[in-house]
C-alpha cells in the first residue's frame, strides 16, 4: 500500500519574483501601465515551468499583492501573467491587498510553499506549522548568498534568479521538502 501525501500547494509571487523588480517611488506604482512593463525574470519563469512538468502532483498558483486604491491593478496583473505565464492561469491567480498576510491564503489540508523575494512576507507566511517560504534573491535584495535585508533577516532556503534552471527547481524542491518536516526537526 502506497504511503499517502499531503497535497502540496506552491505560490509564486510576482513583483521581484516573475517579473523584475523596480525601486522606485510609491507614485509611480499608481501610474497606469507600470506592472505591465515590467520585464519578467525569465529564468524563475522556466525554473517554475520546469517544476511543473517534472511534478506535475505539485499544484503552482500566483499569489500576488496590489494596491487595493489602484484602478486596474489587478486586470493590468492578469494582462502580464497571459503575456509571460499563461501556464499559470490553470490555476485562479490570487490577489490580495498590499500588507495583507499571505498565510491567510494557505490551504489547511495540505503542505504550502511560498516563493517571494520579500523578507516580512516570508516569515508571516512561515508562521503557519503547514506553511514554508522560499526566498528568491532578485540582484536587488541579494545576489548568490549575499543578502540584502532591509527589515527582516530570512535564514531559511534562498534560491538566485540567475542560477541554472535545474538549480532553481531543486531548491524550490527543497523547500517542497523542508516544508513536510516539522519546524523543530530540521529548520
Amino acid at each position: 500500500m502506497k504511503p499517502q501525501t499531503k497535497p502540496v500547494t506552491f505560490f509564486v509571487d510576482m513583483d521581484g519574483t516573475l517579473a523584475e523588480y523596480k525601486s522606485v517611488d510609491i507614485r509611480a506604482l499608481y501610474e497606469p501601465m507600470y506592472f505591465a512593463r515590467l520585464l519578467p525574470n525569465e529564468n524563475v519563469i522556466k525554473g517554475i515551468q520546469n517544476l511543473i512538468s517534472s511534478h506535475p502532483e505539485i499544484s503552482v498558483q500566483v499569489l500576488s499583492c496590489v494596491l487595493a486604491d489602484r484602478p486596474g491593478a489587478i486586470e493590468e496583473k492578469m494582462d502580464w501573467l497571459k503575456r509571460y505565464c499563461p501556464f499559470l492561469l490553470e490555476c485562479t491567480p490570487c490577489f490580495i491587498p498590499c500588507g495583507a498576510n499571505k498565510g491567510a491564503i494557505a490551504k489547511d489540508d495540505g503542505i504550502n510553499i511560498l516563493l517571494d523575494d520579500h523578507s516580512p512576507n516570508l516569515i508571516e507566511f512561515s508562521a503557519r506549522d503547514n506553511c514554508r517560504g522560499i526566498k528568491l534573491l532578485n540582484g536587488i535584495n541579494g545576489e548568490g548568498n549575499k543578502i540584502v535585508c532591509h527589515t527582516a533577516e530570512w535564514l531559511r532556503v534562498k534560491v538566485y534568479r540567475d542560477n541554472n534552471i535545474s538549480c532553481l527547481r531543486n531548491g524550490f524542491l527543497s523547500g517542497s521538502v523542508l516544508a513536510m518536516v516539522p519546524i523543530g526537526g530540521l529548520l
